[in-house]
């Protein structure tokens, strides 16, 4: 609770009042500084409603933890779509497997799993020995 007087700009919502039922959850700005009125009340203006209002009626709101939550939370769903599209358009093998005999072409039948999809081809012994190389080091960075 904000026990300050209210200020310019600050934002405020209207309770245990009958405008605080018509206008349910409204948050007002404040139009000025909190003053004192010739009846020695605390009141302020407010955008938008006519004439002042009894300050013992509003309840301060301090929205900036919630607007920085918001904007967070864009920016992690911006930057989980920018990864997303990047992986749904580039190849990442998940796991591959190769077995050192030969085929009859002299090839490594080579076992590759793309997106979760099994794919096999045969590779040569040299090809097979450099691509586990490759994909032995991409391993320890991630």
């Amino acid at each position: 609770m904000n026990n300050e007087p209210l200020k310019k700009d600050d934002e405020v919502v209207m309770h245990t009042c009958s405008e605080a039922e018509h206008y349910k959850g409204q948050i007002w700005t404040c139009k000025g500084d909190e003053f004192t009125s010739s009846s020695g009340s605390q009141v302020v203006f407010l955008e938008g409603f006519s004439g002042y209002f009894l300050v013992k009626y509003l309840q301060y709101v301090n929205l900036t933890p919630l607007t920085n939550k918001v904007e967070l939370l864009e920016e992690s769903l911006k930057m989980y779509k920018d990864e997303n599209e990047t992986y749904e358009t580039s190849t990442h093998i998940d796991d591959f497997m190769y077995e050192l005999c030969p085929n009859e072409k002299d090839e490594i039948p080579l076992l590759i799993k793309v997106h979760g999809v099994e794919h096999s081809l045969g590779i040569t012994e040299k090809d097979a020995r450099s691509f586990n190389h490759i994909y032995q080091m991409q391993q320890t960075v991630k």
